[in-house]
């Protein structure tokens, strides 16, 4: 099994997070998650390759043992295809921003078959997409789970929430810190006391979703 984890540069990802959180916690914030989320692979995969163009990033994944690989800078897709082309047999590509991702819940999704398997963000996009076929044609964006079904029309569909929340919004993030998993993300941003607080904003944030809408 071969895990590819994109990862955009530190300080340059996360910038929907702007209102809420300087450029040095994103910066934070990031690092955290992607070191996170590639112990896990690691810990799961006989193969982990990250792609990026960050230096920092790389440093990170080569001392957790990861293969590194540079990112073509075009997007999403072609970054997870640039890491398919460095390995063989059932691959995965996992987001590097899942901050409530468990050991259990990538278990789940490493099991693999040949019809494939998807997990969808609450926005309709990809966190995580697993197959066979190295030529699988990626088309990330928005509502890119619609046409990741459509050309898997078969995968296993999951949805546990540790797996699905990725961090794009405000919204993502108070969703997150809300959660039982989430409690070493106050570190992080720094807020000791309602999750939603996240430097006074927490007026024109939601709560966290129930866990009723995610299996577990």
């Amino acid at each position: 099994m071969q895990i590819v984890v994109p990862v955009k540069a530190f300080g340059s990802g996360k910038s929907r997070l702007d209102p809420i959180l300087d450029e040095g916690t994103r910066r934070r914030l990031s690092r955290s998650m992607t070191e996170r989320t590639i112990r896990l692979a690691t810990d799961m995969a006989d193969r982990v390759t990250v792609v990026t163009s960050d230096e920092d990033a790389a440093q990170l994944a080569d001392n957790l043992g990861a293969e590194v690989i540079p990112d073509p800078d075009d997007g999403l897709s072609a970054a997870a295809t640039a890491g398919l082309a460095h390995g063989m047999g059932p691959w995965l590509v996992v987001h590097a921003d899942l901050p409530l991702l468990t050991a259990d819940d990538l278990a789940d999704v490493t099991l693999v078959t040949p019809e494939g398997v998807i997990v969808p963000s609450p926005d309709g996009g990809t966190t995580i997409i697993g197959g066979v076929d190295r030529e699988f044609a990626f088309d990330y964006g928005p509502a890119s789970f619609r046409r990741h079904l459509g050309a898997m029309p078969h995968a296993r569909i999951v949805t546990r929430i540790g797996a699905s929340l990725d961090i794009d919004s405000p919204e993502d993030l108070a969703a997150a810190m809300s959660h039982d998993r989430g409690g070493w993300l106050l570190e992080i941003v720094a807020v000791r006391s309602d999750p939603r607080l996240l430097r006074g904003s927490g007026d024109d944030l939601r709560r966290a979703p129930p866990e009723a809408n995610y299996s577990a």
